[in-house]
């Protein structure tokens, strides 16, 4: 615990609330696979699975998050491009893992967007992971209200992973500085 928990007379107590994980119950495993699923259950598989693979949860998905994790990071340092103290945006965050790699590299604060069952799971998950310095916004990504809604109308990256399949480039987006737009495309996509 890096020298994190007191221990006196009255029991061991832990100092710092930043970036600690905390017991995941089924109840949040659940919803996970609920609303960040993908595709439905079948004769194969009796249940939903998660989009993408949660780390720490044992929770398996369609896409390896912890290797698109590693190409973004490899991305990223290469080219120099840090995101400590930066502002973040993440277009259809799903569970937030952007989010939370984001804060895990120091940004000052993160913007998430997503549908608002997902995003309602995103912000349980983001908790229980023990970050605080994001918003997640529930919201339809397609509207143009959405941009009224943002906290900020300026960012220094944006992240826009595999969702332009499902909302294109909505009108709202172009109203938006950034100086980084980082794009991951769908499967088959050129």
């Amino acid at each position: 615990f890096g020298k994190n928990i007191i221990k006196n007379n009255s029991g061991a107590h832990y100092i710092d609330i930043q970036n600690f994980n905390l017991n995941v119950n089924n109840k949040l495993t659940s919803a996970i696979n609920d609303t960040t699923h993908f595709g439905a259950s079948n004769l194969i598989r009796s249940d939903r699975y998660s989009y993408q693979s949660v780390p720490g949860m044992d929770i398996k998905g369609k896409r390896d998050s912890e290797y698109r994790l590693h190409v973004i990071n490899e991305l990223l340092s290469r080219h120099n491009i840090t995101l400590t103290n930066s502002h973040v945006l993440d277009v259809g965050c799903n569970l937030g893992l952007f989010v939370k790699y984001a804060l895990m590299c120091n940004a000052s604060w993160v913007v998430g967007l997503d549908m608002p069952d997902v995003a309602k799971t995103a912000r349980s998950y983001m908790y229980r992971s023990g970050f605080t310095k994001f918003d997640i916004l529930g919201v339809d990504l397609k509207s143009s209200s959405i941009f009224d809604q943002l906290p900020y109308k300026s960012y220094d990256f944006i992240f826009y992973m595999s969702i332009e399949g499902h909302i294109g480039f909505p009108e709202w987006l172009s109203k938006l500085s950034f100086e980084y737009f980082l794009y991951e495309g769908h499967e088959g996509e050129s």
